[in-house]
């Protein structure tokens, strides 16, 4: 749940057995639809059924992974088709079909807009969520909160975002309630960065 919260694109790979179940250890392990478990936290999940397929599955389970929004995904892997012997060679797909897409990125109109609303703003706020973790980016936003004079809170539930000994820092939420609940509501413009559940952090 958290992976698919704070967007991290790994790709989990589990094994199922679905037939000829010799040893009782293998049939108390296996499980229908096991990617029912985790489908509401990933991008994606499948159950190739042959050993060209099972390929194809986690080269596109990296490439989905890794395309913005980025999330976990989910491969299940048949246990008796890893087991048994190839019936001819695999013939590998060409990786580089398989790279994720650009990122979006908003219309310079949007963002022009933005950039007006927060400058004719009197009581701007930064909402801190699932950001870059570059060191650039960083610096980034510790300018533009500096640059508006802006209260900037951060969520425990995402990785770090903004200094927390920053004098602008309004404090570490995760039910969005204290300094941040306060300076929110005498907000007139808020600037959310993908913060996780705005809506009931704008409820609250």
């Amino acid at each position: 749940f958290f992976q698919a919260e704070d967007g991290i694109r790994d790709v989990a790979v589990t094994g199922v057995q679905t037939c000829a179940l010799p040893i009782w250890i293998h049939w108390i392990h296996s499980s229908r639809d096991q990617a029912s478990y985790v489908r509401g936290f990933t991008k994606w999940d499948d159950e190739p059924r042959s050993p060209r397929a099972m390929v194809e599955s986690l080269l596109r389970a990296g490439q989905i992974a890794r395309t913005a929004p980025k999330g976990p995904v989910y491969v299940v892997l048949d246990a008796l088709l890893q087991e048994d012997a190839l019936a001819a060679p695999v013939d590998l797909p060409d990786p580089s079909r398989f790279l994720p897409g650009p990122a979006p990125v908003p219309s310079p109109d949007s963002v022009e807009r933005a950039a007006d609303l927060l400058l004719a703003a009197r009581h701007p706020m930064i909402l801190c969520g699932r950001v870059s973790r570059s060191r650039a980016d960083w610096d980034r936003r510790v300018r533009l909160a500096e640059l508006l004079g802006a209260p900037t809170a951060t969520d425990i539930k995402t990785g770090a975002s903004f200094p927390s000994d920053h004098p602008l820092h309004a404090g570490l939420s995760y039910h969005f309630r204290g300094p941040q609940k306060e300076v929110l509501a005498r907000s007139d413009v808020v600037l959310s960065l993908d913060w996780v559940d705005l809506n009931s952090a704008l409820k609250a």
